[in-house]
């Protein structure tokens, strides 16, 4: 019996191998021709301008998905607000299943910012941050080779900024590390969260409450029709204090 299941341990290692081996030779071969036509079709959905310094496909940093890397990304607001760009970054990944690519679907899982800076705002109705089409989401998909998926977002050493501009509300966070998993493009949805790193500001009414503050989260959101958020059984540490925020 041990050695029926050393065999099959063998032989699904084996399986393991050659699938790598050939989704690195695929890249190797044919990564220009993907970035390209991928490129081409995440533009599609953006309503904001773009500007990419290197586009290429890697594979392992993202395992199990395939991601295509942008460097030296700026991204614009979708509405000028504050002055600066939405997005700055060193590197940007936008992940997908190796099986959508080899079908010519675009849907786009997950995506992974490093060494950057957001910057979101409101104003009453209005947003900055209103970057993705309304004809992009994943019940599209059938009808598009282009469509948002997202179920995880991961933000590695990042400066993260938000202000509601009617109230003067503004948060300054400087994250080393963010981690969220849900159906973030459901109107429905509950989403995991795990973060660290530093409040740098935090302003309400022009008051400052917060300043460089250690930041620790861990919990949930819950998004109710795409318009109400709220969070579930989540510890927010500021500092040496914790709360629970709910």
């Amino acid at each position: 019996m041990l050695r029926i299941l050393r065999r099959i341990a063998l032989y699904l290692l084996l399986v393991l191998v050659l699938l790598f081996t050939g989704i690195n030779v695929a890249l190797y071969f044919f990564g220009d021709n993907i970035a390209g036509m991928a490129t081409a079709q995440v533009n599609r959905y953006l309503k904001t301008k773009v500007a990419v310094g290197k586009v290429d496909v890697v594979f392992w940093k993202s395992f199990p998905l395939v991601s295509l890397r942008l460097q030296k990304v700026r991204m614009e607001e979708s509405d000028s607000m504050t002055g600066s760009p939405l997005l700055v970054c060193d590197e940007l990944m936008v992940a997908f299943r190796p099986v959508d690519l080899l079908r010519g679907n675009y849907t786009i899982r997950g995506i992974i910012i490093s060494q950057g800076q957001i910057n979101m705002a409101d104003r009453g109705m209005r947003r900055n941050y209103d970057v993705i089409r309304s004809d992009s989401s994943a019940s599209n998909a059938s009808t598009s080779a282009t469509a948002v998926d997202l179920q995880n977002v991961v933000l590695e050493s990042v400066l993260f900024r938000y202000r509601e501009l009617a109230d003067q509300t503004d948060i300054f966070l400087n994250l080393k590390t963010f981690s969220g998993k849900g159906a973030f493009m459901d109107a429905d949805f509950e989403a995991s969260l795990e973060a660290a790193g530093t409040c740098k500001s935090l302003r309400i009414a022009g008051d400052e409450y917060v300043n460089n503050k250690i930041l620790e989260l861990r919990g949930s959101i819950v998004a109710t029709g795409g318009k109400q958020f709220a969070f579930k059984d989540t510890r927010l540490g500021l500092g040496n204090a914790g709360f629970a925020v709910n």
